[in-house]
């Protein structure tokens, strides 16, 4: 009988040991990776995923590793994850070059008072973030890398993927992710600066402007495939190019056309530093209710803006002074397309050559080559009476205020009959005044 009873409690004992052994196993958590889409530029994350029917989770750490000749983990956060929802009161993490250690413990701090991470399905633990050592180029596809969970690699000394569920160390079963590096698209964006020729309709970087006179330099983009959120250039320009604006004037432009919402410029006119640069940046949409507006694509140069520059008088005739595009302090020369950045490969920048300053003679308003009581009365013609500005502005402003108005009149009046002082120069003959403009060639030698 008492061998019956032996064999009858042995049988149970291994019958329960069974009965154990499966609901352990199915009830054992598990860890995934999820995500991991990585731009070619900027950084994708990978989730750490717990399903955990078994209790509360009190602590975690995570050992997670990956090809350092292929990707590289730029950071790891507990941020938007149900790991936050639990107040965490110690985390830690360590990047290394094959990997990243992230140690949680949800109840650290004295009262211990047992606050944990109830037990779910799909709760993100963590991110870790990466970025592409070496993305592929457009037509290349994706490149795919193993991201997995290794116990015994990382850390000194080597630490495992545990879990602590109701105060029980557990080993997981762990399912390994997939980094998927993104090929950059190959840009074909283009920048130019010049001013149009209507009659070809191409812009000419070519310029030719007078010593001491001011002129527009205008931008223009091309981006055949893209649409274009926003953009930044920084150009480089010689100190004579003096720039009189303080940012683009877009009237008539594709960012008028389209509703740009933000900008920013800067002038860096101090020669002493690194040299002389006009930057600005735009964003398209930026501002509620953020209507998605971008930059179309093109063929052909649509016009961003203009800025007006004065080419320095102190310039010689015959100088070559040049406008590039390039790179300055945090300025880049680029492109956002779908988020990311993108280079613009196509730079074409201006050169402008200094013309001599017209010869000008003070007075001579109906450019007759003389002063004399006629352009005196010529000043009234075109003041009061529509008459048409046969030379220069400068000329017919004789008492050199810098307007030109019915006090110009009077002035050269008195100098003919009242023994008034004298036009200001150049005056009495025709002498280089840069700066100048007129509506025709002056009459002066």
């Amino acid at each position: 009988m008492s061998r019956q009873w032996g064999a009858l409690r042995l049988a149970c004992a291994l019958c329960a040991a069974l009965m154990f052994s499966s609901v352990a196993t199915a009830q054992t958590p598990s860890l995934s990776l999820e995500g991991g889409i990585i731009p070619p530029v900027g950084t994708g994350a990978v989730d750490v995923v717990l399903d955990n029917t078994l209790g509360n989770l009190t602590a975690f750490i995570l050992a997670i590793g990956h090809d350092f000749q292929e990707a590289t983990l730029m950071n790891v956060d507990v941020t938007n994850t149900d790991t936050v929802t639990a107040d965490p009161e110690f985390i830690s993490s360590e990047i290394q070059l094959s990997g990243g250690i992230l140690t949680v413990i949800f109840d650290f701090e004295v009262p211990i008072d047992g606050h944990s991470l109830p037990p779910g399905e799909d709760l993100v633990l963590a991110r870790y973030h990466y970025s592409c050592v070496n993305p592929p180029v457009d037509p290349e596809p994706a490149e795919n890398f193993v991201v997995d969970f290794v116990d015994g690699v990382l850390g000194f000394p080597p630490i495992d993927n545990l879990l602590n569920v109701e105060g029980i160390q557990i080993s997981p079963v762990t399912t390994a992710g997939v980094l998927s590096c993104q090929p950059l698209i190959a840009p074909n964006g283009t920048l130019r600066c010049g001013r149009m020729n209507m009659l070809t309709e191409q812009v000419d970087q070519n310029l030719a402007e007078r010593v001491g006179s001011t002129f527009e330099l205008s931008f223009y983009y091309s981006e055949p495939e893209d649409n274009i959120q926003g953009f930044e250039f920084s150009v480089e320009h010689d100190c004579r190019l003096i720039v009189d604006s303080t940012c683009l004037d877009t009237t008539g432009s594709a960012l008028e056309a389209n509703d740009a919402e933000f900008f920013n410029c800067i002038v860096d006119d101090d020669p002493l530093d690194d040299g002389c640069h006009f930057a600005v940046g735009v964003l398209m949409d930026a501002l509620p209710p953020f209507g998605g507006q971008t930059l179309p694509p093109t063929d052909t140069a649509q016009l961003l803006g203009t800025i007006t520059m004065t080419v320095d008088p102190t310039t010689l005739p015959g100088e070559v002074l040049s406008a590039d595009f390039t790179p300055w302090t945090t300025v880049d020369v680029m492109f956002v397309v779908d988020g990311t950045i993108q280079p613009v490969p196509n730079l074409f920048g201006s050169e402008v050559t200094a013309l001599p300053p017209l010869n000008i003679l003070r007075g001579d308003c109906n450019n007759d080559g003389v002063a004399d009581l006629a352009d005196a009365i010529h000043v009234l013609n075109v003041i009061f009476f529509d008459g048409v500005m046969l030379g220069c502005h400068v000329a017919c402003d004789h008492n050199d205020d810098g307007t030109f108005d019915v006090a110009d009149y009077i002035f050269s009046i008195n100098y003919f009959f009242l023994d008034g002082p004298p036009f200001p120069a150049p005056f009495p003959n025709c002498a280089a005044l840069p700066g100048a403009e007129c509506e025709n060639e002056p009459n002066c030698p």
